[in-house]
This record gives C-alpha cells, sequence and structure tokens, in this order.
C-alpha cells in the first residue's frame, strides 16, 4: 500500500510537469505568430498621480496605446521600497523582467552603459527629427566610450534662482529685477532677512529661523556645483591615461580637429587619445571651488547689524529645522524669500496651495564674481534595454514608442494637461504655448523667466556624469555641511581632503606600485586567517568525533544495531537540510565567488582577487563604520542588559500597583516599531524649541539640542529607543527568575 501510494504521488507530478511545459510551449506559439504585434515591457505612470507633470506624461502614454495598436504594451512597475534607490531596477535586470524601454536620469547613464545593460541607439537617433534640438552639450552624457549613443535626451530641466515677489515688495526691493550677481545675492538676502519675525504660515511658529533671506542645504552637493562653474571652476574632468608613463592628460573639446586628440605629436611614444584608458578626477578644490564654498561661509557667519541689534548669516540651511521642513516648504510658506529650485519642484510647490501663482518670480541664477554665467542641467533620457538589442522587431517598436514620446503630438498633449491645470506659466518649454496655439496664454509669461529659460540652454552644463558620481555626490557634501555648521571651518582644507579621498577611493587613482605593495599584505593576511580558519574547523571535528565515540558507547544494543533509524532520521531531515542550503549557504557561496571579481550582472566579469577587499579596508569610512558597529554594539548590549534587571527589582520591590507598573513597562514592546519611531523622532528629538526633550532641558537652562542631527548625539539617541522598548520584557523575564 505504501509503495502504491509513492507511485501515485511521484507519477502526479510528473504528469503536472508535463503538462506545465505543454502548456509554455503553447504560449510560445501563440507569441510567436507572425501577426504584426510586437509586446514590449515599458514603465508605465500610476494614473493616480496628481502633479501636473506625471498626469502629462500619463497622456502622452495613453495617446500612443490608442494610436499603435500593434504595440502592446506589458506594464511594468519596480518594487519601490524607501532608500533602494536604483537597486529596484537592478533586481529587475537581474531577473530579466527590466523594462524594454524606459526614461533614464542622466547620472545613471555612464554605469548602465558600462554594465552592458543599453543598446545603441546611433542608427535611430541618426534619423530623430528631435536631434538638434538638444542642446549640444547634452549629447556626452548618452555617449559610451565606444563612441556610441545609448539615449535619446527628451527633456533638460535646469536650475533658477526661484523668488518671492511679494517678500521683495515687502522690504524695498523691485520685484522685477532679481539679483545678477554674487554680491546682489548677498545684499538682497541681508535686506530680506528677519530671524525675529514670527512667520504666521511657518510649520512650527515658534522656530528661532524667523524669516531669511536664501536658503542652502548642508547636503546640496549638486547646487554647489553651480557656483564652483560660475567662479571658473570644474567639479570633475576627464582624463587620457599615458600608456608609456601613467600620467593623465586633458581631453581636447569633443569636436577639436584629430590632430588635436594625438598626444606627443612627432615623439615615438605619441598616442592616439581617443584609444587610450580615460580616467576622471574630482577638481574641485581648485581655487574656483575654494572661492565657491568661502561664498557659502560668507552667507552663513557673516555678521551683520540692525536696528542696533547683532545677527549672523542671511541663510538657512536646514540643520536643526523641525521635522518636514525643507527648502519647498520653506519657500512656499515664507520662511525663506530665495531658493535654487528646477521648475518641476515649484510646480509641486505651487501645487500645495499655499503660495500664490503671481507672488512667484523666476531668474536666472546669478554670476560669479568674474562674470561667468552657468546653472546645472539635469534630466531623463529615453533608453533601450540591452536584452534586445539583437530583436530588431522589438527595437523598432522600442524606437516607435520613443519617437512618438518625443515628438510634436506628445509635446501638444503636455502643453494642454499644463494649460488646462492652470500651470501653463511653468511648463518646460514655454515656447510650446506659441507654436501649439495658445498666444494669449504666451503672452503672459513673465519675459524674465523666457530669458531665464534662454540663458538655461545657452550657459547650461550637464551635471557631471562620471561613474560613481552618484556616490561621490554623497562625499561632496562633507565640506558643505562642515562650512555651514563650523565657524571656524577652513574650506579650503576641508575641499582638499574629500578631494584627495575621493580620487584615491572613487577614481583609483593611486600609483600601482602602491596597489601591488598592498596585494602582497592582503594576500599574506588571507593565507594566515585561512589557516587560522582551518585550523579551528579541524579541533572542531575532532572534538564532535571524540563526543560521537562517547555517546556509542553508552547506546543500547538494539539502537547500535538498527542502522536504518539513522537513515530514516537522515531522510526525514533531508528537506529541510536542503532548503537551508539552498536558500542560506549557495547564496553566500555565491557572494563570496562574486567578491573576488569586477562582477558584471549583463557582461564579462573580470577577476580581480583581493582588489575590492584592499579598496574597502583601504576607505576611511570602513574602519568609521567597524568603529561604531563595536561602540553601538557595546551600548546596546550594556544597557539593554542592565536595564531590565533594574527594573525588575523596582518591580519586585514596589509595595502597590504592581500590575499596573508591569503593563505599562511592557507596552512599548506591543507598539508597533513604525509608531514608536515617529514618537521618538518627531515628537521627543524634535531639535526646534517645541521639542518635548528641548523644553524638559530648558527648564535646567540647557539650550536646544540638534538630537539625531547632532553627530555627538546622535548613537545613543538612536540606542535609547530600543533599550526603551527591550527592557519591558526583558524585566518580565527577570522578574519571574526573582519569584
Amino acid at each position: 500500500m505504501r509503495s502504491l501510494k509513492i507511485v501515485l504521488v511521484v507519477g502526479f507530478l510528473v504528469c503536472s510537469a508535463v503538462l506545465l511545459q505543454a502548456a509554455r510551449g503553447a504560449d510560445e506559439a501563440v507569441e510567436g505568430k507572425d501577426d504584426g504585434t510586437v509586446t514590449l515591457r515599458i514603465t508605465v505612470r500610476d494614473p493616480n498621480v496628481t502633479a501636473v507633470y506625471q498626469r502629462a506624461r500619463r497622456n502622452v502614454f495613453e495617446a500612443f496605446v490608442r494610436t499603435h495598436p500593434r504595440i502592446k504594451v506589458d506594464a511594468v512597475n519596480l518594487l519601490a521600497m524607501e532608500g533602494m534607490g536604483n537597486q529596484s531596477r537592478l533586481l529587475a535586470i537581474a531577473g530579466g523582467i527590466e523594462p524594454e524601454v524606459t526614461s533614464l536620469y542622466y547620472q545613471q547613464m555612464h554605469s548602465e552603459i558600462e554594465q552592458g545593460f543599453l543598446a545603441p541607439m546611433d542608427d535611430y537617433l541618426d534619423t530623430w527629427k528631435m536631434y538638434d534640438e538638444v542642446p549640444k552639450q547634452l549629447w556626452p552624457v548618452v555617449t559610451g566610450n565606444d563612441g556610441r549613443r545609448y539615449g535619446a535626451i527628451y527633456t533638460w530641466p535646469t536650475l533658477y534662482l526661484v523668488y518671492r515677489k511679494d517678500l521683495f515688495e515687502e522690504v524695498g526691493l523691485d520685484p522685477n529685477h532679481p539679483p545678477k550677481n554674487w554680491d546682489e545675492l548677498f545684499e538682497y538676502a541681508k535686506l530680506l532677512s528677519d530671524p525675529d519675525r514670527i512667520v504666521p504660515t511657518a510649520i512650527d511658529k515658534r522656530s528661532q529661523f524667523g524669516r531669511m533671506g536664501m536658503f542652502l542645504a548642508v547636503s546640496g552637493s549638486w547646487k554647489f556645483s553651480n557656483f564652483v562653474w560660475q567662479a571658473g571652476g570644474d567639479i570633475v574632468k576627464e582624463f587620457a591615461q599615458d600608456p608609456h608613463t601613467g600620467e593623465l592628460i586633458p581631453l581636447p573639446e569633443p569636436d577639436a580637429p584629430p590632430e588635436d586628440w594625438i598626444a606627443k605629436k612627432g615623439t615615438p611614444d605619441e598616442f592616439d587619445m581617443r584609444k587610450a584608458e580615460h580616467k576622471w578626477k574630482a577638481v574641485f578644490d581648485s581655487p574656483a571651488g575654494v572661492q565657491a564654498l568661502e561664498f557659502y561661509r560668507k552667507m552663513r557667519w557673516t555678521k551683520w547689524e540692525r536696528n542696533g541689534k547683532e545677527y549672523t548669516g542671511v541663510i538657512r540651511t536646514g540643520f536643526g529645522s523641525s521635522a518636514g521642513v525643507n527648502y519647498q516648504s520653506a519657500f512656499s510658506r515664507g520662511e525663506v524669500a530665495m531658493a535654487l529650485m528646477p521648475l518641476r519642484v515649484l510646480q509641486d510647490v505651487l501645487e500645495q496651495n499655499i503660495v500664490r501663482l503671481e507672488a512667484i518670480g523666476v531668474a536666472p541664477l546669478p554670476a560669479g564674481p568674474t562674470g561667468i554665467r552657468a546653472s546645472i542641467v539635469d534630466g531623463d533620457c529615453w533608453v533601450m534595454s540591452g536584452s534586445i538589442k539583437n530583436d530588431k522587431r522589438k527595437m523598432d517598436a522600442a524606437w516607435e514608442y520613443i519617437k512618438f514620446m518625443t515628438g510634436k503630438e506628445s509635446r501638444k498633449i503636455e502643453t494642454q494637461t499644463y494649460v488646462e491645470s492652470g500651470y501653463a506659466r511653468f511648463i518646460r518649454n514655454p515656447y510650446w504655448l506659441k507654436e501649439f496655439g495658445y498666444d494669449e496664454y504666451f503672452a503672459e509669461i513673465d519675459p524674465q523667466l523666457l530669458a531665464a529659460f534662454d540663458d538655461a540652454l545657452k550657459y547650461g552644463r550637464p551635471e557631471p556624469y562620471c561613474p560613481g558620481y552618484a556616490s561621490m555626490s554623497v562625499d561632496m557634501n562633507e565640506p558643505l555641511s562642515k562650512v555651514l555648521r563650523t565657524p571656524d571651518a577652513d574650506p579650503a582644507e576641508e575641499l582638499k581632503t574629500v578631494v584627495k579621498r575621493i580620487n584615491t577611493f572613487f577614481f583609483k587613482l593611486y600609483p600601482e606600485e602602491e596597489m601591488r605593495f598592498k596585494r602582497r599584505v592582503f594576500l599574506v593576511l588571507a593565507v594566515i586567517v585561512a589557516a587560522g580558519l582551518s585550523f579551528a574547523i579541524y579541533m572542531i571535528v575532532k572534538s564532535l568525533q571524540a563526543r560521537i565515540a562517547a555517546s556509542k558507547s553508552g547506546l543500547s544494543v538494539t539502537l547500535k544495531s538498527s542502522r536504518w533509524k539513522h537513515v530514516y532520521a537522515w531522510l526525514f531531515l533531508l528537506p529541510a537540510l536542503g532548503t537551508i542550503l539552498l536558500w542560506s549557504y549557495t547564496p553566500l557561496a555565491a557572494g563570496s565567488g562574486m567578491s573576488f571579481y569586477d562582477y558584471k550582472i549583463m557582461g564579462d566579469s573580470t577577476f580581480i582577487g583581493l582588489d575590492n577587499f584592499i579598496e574597502a579596508a583601504g576607505q576611511p569610512v570602513f574602519w568609521k563604520a567597524l568603529k561604531n558597529t563595536v561602540y553601538y554594539s557595546a551600548l546596546t548590549i550594556t544597557f539593554g542588559f542592565v536595564t531590565p534587571i533594574i527594573l525588575a527589582l523596582f518591580l519586585s520591590e514596589v509595595p502597590r500597583f504592581k500590575i499596573t507598573f508591569r503593563v505599562l513597562f511592557y507596552l512599548p514592546a506591543l507598539t508597533s516599531a513604525l509608531v514608536l519611531m515617529f514618537l521618538w523622532r518627531q515628537l521627543l528629538y524634535s531639535p526646534s524649541p517645541a521639542g518635548l526633550l528641548n523644553q524638559i532641558i530648558g527648564f535646567f537652562g540647557i539650550p536646544p539640542q540638534e538630537w539625531l542631527q547632532d553627530p555627538r548625539l546622535a548613537m545613543i539617541c538612536v540606542i535609547i529607543p530600543g533599550v526603551w522598548a527591550g527592557a519591558g520584557p526583558g524585566s518580565i523575564i527577570y522578574l519571574a527568575a526573582l519569584k
């Protein structure tokens, strides 16, 4: 009977597998039927979004679906989780379910080109009607090292100086004459600053900031780039590496004649810089970079007087602000009078209905000390997945989609959406209003905004798009943060330190001799570690063998003779062991193997030995993270162990209300972690004077603290809620032991 059951189960499984395979084959046959239809995986806008730009893009997409019935859209919505950033796209690529045509942000382009994620589009771009409309300085963003183009650029929004005309009029400034240079920007910001004012529309009316002239964030490296350019400097530069000496040679302009691309002309070691290996180098510690950061310090720490009272700085940085305050909300609520902002962000501000449309002024960024005009240009490109580069039908269909999404009909639909939504003034290209017959709306456009738009195309520069810039830009925030938070920070020294670290660890500009020495040292260390682990495993196995031998001597004769019982036991354990092996140890082994490669999801991965470990150990952030981990563990274990014991002793000795105290101590463990997070972060740890902890310490004459935003207090502030939430259950266990 048992054998019959086993046969039936196995037969059922085999039949199911055959039927599934047959169904899959039938589906493939239907899909492969040549009826002229092509299915494309495309990222689709959420139909429930309210932002005018998103609604406009959704309307264009729906128009494409109506007019192109032969192209079937398989809507793709990538997994979106806070903090994942671009990881959701990488997961989709690894799983083979990535969109076959999608929109990418400028910064992602070079990384995805290098990884082989994108298909080249030269044949299509050569016939693209919109090609000449794209500012020529943007094409390097989508061009790979092979000289091929991988994206169709369709937006190039820039950064503007957005200001409150009503606040300008309030202090006697002409609302139609915004600041033209850095000096005027400082003077305007000083006139507009009133730290003692109570702003009725502020999120926190008891805020100690009042109204300030401008907002400059401590984490705004992409905005800082504009000031560096205006001072005559650069953020990064691309160099050709001399194959003979390793020297880095600056590249000529992209449209320079071919002879300019030959280095060391007329010498035996001359070479073509186009074919040489290219390297990037951070250069924002130049005198221009220092001048830009000095201007930041001037805006933040200059002392000035009004009506006999002294004040410091004319900007708000966001540091120490109440929860929910950022540059958009501070601007819309009148807490700052000026901000650097793209028009797309300004649309979001206006949709909050806090500030009137007529009260907004838009101007080009002020010129630098030598009159240089520059503003960052970033945006999006339509790209095709590298997975379809050998499928011409899908490539043609993808191009048909891109051509429609960037064509005249698309622009007409977008313009109509903006007009109907009441945001015609802030459409990304104001000249479309005139092109599509909305002359009355075009006539209402502020000439200053048109001038700002024209300047953006003329003086705009693409946001640095070199490999690793997204990570590098985080490090760029460090000198900004120090200068804006610490009055005696030295801009030159701070920039020099960060640039050296970026060039060493991000761009790997270190001598090859140094790397060879590190490889030898790490190889010796790896051998020592491997020997130590082998010895430890040997001792564990030897100890287990001794214990097994000892246990066998005490077994009954019946159990010793019944070896099949052990076989049956292992058979029952095999499914669990196999599951653990498959989902835990196999990924661990595969991940460990990947650590020895310059790994690429698509394309060939290169074996680099211990270089990844050398690079990680050489970064200061690695040792800082290790130190913080040890510090966090020590404090958590110490307080997490002692606190429940103290509470248990208290509960055992308290004469009355024991049940009440037990319930109170245990309540945090029953509360949602999300609720606890918001309770501590927004109520107790609020950095404003209205924060609960700041009010408590205020009774003792202690000034308000920034808590989570203060590096000296952040660690202990993170630990305390965890100990507080976990002490209750622990105290109940200790109390039971005491009883």
